[in-house]
């Protein structure tokens, strides 16, 4: 966050998360949550400007709920867009927990694994947990409510799955030149800004090519900012 406009963006992003009471939640998460913090490392190796990158993904997954046992018999909710929203989230929990199923089978026969059959952002968000080149941490959450028996059963199935995932040791991330960063990251941003201007003003796609515009210029701002810092410090030096 470099500017009060970005914190104001992020709380802006907060507050529109989409919420809705339900019978079995008064302000049940109707959307997955994602922040990220990178964190980056600038040092001087042979006169040439080099930055280590990690990045910190903090996920917090809309519950899964039943239609039926959200709504009750009632048909008014269908009405709405709440069935829809239900709907979205429930599929996208499926294709995930289906996504970790069959990679924990490919890996148990050493099969070929692929994840494009499964269609979710989620998927591709949670790719590198699933792999293994994250090192992930998963907590379910559970009801100790028995009427919520069956939705803790299945929450508590996809944990012990998740769990068989193997973890090998993290890789230490590599420095990248200064100089390359600055080069891919304008690469990306051009890239996204063209697909903006196109003749269909980048389509259904559109709120993922400004948050890349977004990005890639904040990004851009901070590797200035780190090859400023080093000339000097390198200059005192001198």
């Amino acid at each position: 966050l470099d500017s009060p406009a970005d914190v104001r963006l992020l709380c802006g992003a907060l507050a529109t998360r989409n919420t809705a009471g339900t019978l079995m939640n008064n302000t049940s998460s109707r959307s997955h949550c994602f922040a990220f913090l990178t964190l980056r490392v600038l040092k001087d190796e042979a006169g040439v400007a080099r930055v280590r990158t990690s990045r910190f993904q903090f996920v917090d997954l809309a519950g899964s709920e039943r239609l039926k046992d959200a709504h009750g018999a009632s048909v008014s909710w269908k009405e709405g867009g709440e069935a829809l929203n239900g709907m979205l989230t429930n599929y996208s929990l499926t294709m995930l927990s289906a996504c970790v199923r069959g990679l924990v089978e490919a890996k148990r026969k050493r099969a070929k694994f692929s994840f494009r059959a499964f269609l979710s952002d989620l998927v591709d968000l949670l790719q590198e947990s699933m792999t293994g080149d994250a090192a992930t941490a998963c907590f379910v959450c559970l009801s100790q409510a028995p009427t919520n028996l069956v939705h803790s059963k299945f929450a508590l199935d996809f944990g012990e799955v998740f769990a068989q995932l193997s973890a090998p040791r993290p890789r230490a991330t590599k420095p990248v030149p200064l100089a390359l960063l600055a080069k891919q990251t304008n690469a990306t941003l051009g890239e996204a800004r063209r697909a903006l201007q196109g003749s269909k003003s980048g389509g259904r796609c559109r709120p993922v090519r400004e948050a890349q515009v977004r990005d890639c210029e904040q990004r851009l701002r901070l590797l200035n900012r780190l090859g400023s810092r080093l000339s000097r410090e390198l200059a005192a030096k001198g």
